[in-house]
Formats: C-alpha cells, structure tokens, sequence
C-alpha cells in the first residue's frame, strides 16, 4: 500500500509544526503572543468602529438639520405659491371682464401695438450698437 503523505507520513514537513515541537508539546509564549497580538488588533478596530460611528452620527445628524430646514423653506414656498395663485385667478378674471366690453377690448389692442413698438426700437438700438 502506498503512503499518505509523499513525505513517508511525516505531517509536520508537509504542513508545518504550527507552532508545536515535532514530538507534539505546544509552545504556549508562542500562542499567548499571538493571542495578545489578536485582541490588540480587534480593540483596534472597535476604537476605529466606535469613531466612525460617531462621524455617521454627527452627518446624520446635520441632514436632519437641513432637511428640516428645506421643510420650513418648502412650506413658505408653498403658501406664497398660493397667495400669488389666487392673485393671478383674480387678474385673469378682471382681464375677461376688460376684455368682455368693446372699450376694453380697444384698450388692450393699443397696449400690445406699444409693447411691439417698443419690442422693435430696442432690437434696433441693440443691433446698432453692436456694430
């Protein structure tokens, strides 16, 4: 029958002593060292942990502050869009009655031929002055 192992079964060679003698004693300074080194590591990377905790607590934190304040900001916006709808509504509804009268009518056919009058001068002016 063959051997297991290509080294005449020898474990050790093939995969390492692990810390151990190769009559099998443990090295325990070895392992306590290690140990030390591990649980240095992990406390380590709780401080960073707890810190970076903190960091997403202070951003979040200041979202909130801003996003209350957007809502504020909103809710002013929003009732000023109500008050200049309702201002509108009423501008349009006296518009119909100026326009609903023959004299009203005449009056806003005179506003529109000064406000293209006008139109035309300052396309003039500007072309004129870019030359």
């Amino acid at each position: 029958m063959m051997p297991r192992y290509p080294n005449n079964g020898n474990q050790h060679e093939l995969y390492g002593n692990r810390n151990r003698n190769v009559n099998g004693n443990g090295n325990g300074s070895n392992n306590l060292t290690l140990e030390k080194t591990m649980k240095d590591q992990t406390d380590e990377y709780i401080s960073e942990l707890a810190d970076q905790a903190e960091k997403v607590k202070f951003i979040s934190l200041g979202i909130s502050e801003g996003l209350d304040e957007d809502s504020k900001e909103l809710s002013k916006m929003k009732t000023t869009y109500d008050k200049s709808s309702d201002l509108l509504g009423k501008t349009m509804k006296k518009l119909d009655n100026v326009l609903d009268s023959k004299q009203g009518r005449m009056t806003l056919y005179i506003c529109f031929f000064v406000f293209f009058v006008f139109l035309i001068l300052y396309k003039l002016t500007r072309n004129s002055s870019d030359m």
